[in-house]
């Protein structure tokens, strides 16, 4: 029948996983952000890390998380429509 296709994030580790690849996708600049979208650079300027090298959830906003969750789905679609091909 319907089969959903929205991604859902199970734990801890897993976001940030998502956050470093995030992290990694705007390094190689694979990521674009125009300049109207100036508040989540903003936001994701600000995420910062722990000592231990863990991501300080309380410095991720809902724009930040938003953010991720599209750029980690947008590359695991993108990487199944490669294998496909």
């Amino acid at each position: 029948m319907f089969e959903p296709k929205g991604y859902h994030i199970k734990s801890r580790k897993e976001f940030e996983r998502n956050l470093n690849t995030t992290a990694e996708l705007s390094r190689r600049g694979k990521v674009q952000i125009g300049i109207q979208a100036k508040k989540s650079v903003d936001s994701l300027v600000k995420v910062r890390s722990l000592p231990n090298k863990r991501i300080d959830l309380s410095t991720v906003n809902e724009l930040v998380r938003a953010f991720t969750n599209l750029m980690v789905g947008m590359n695991n679609r993108a990487n199944s429509e490669d294998d496909e091909t």
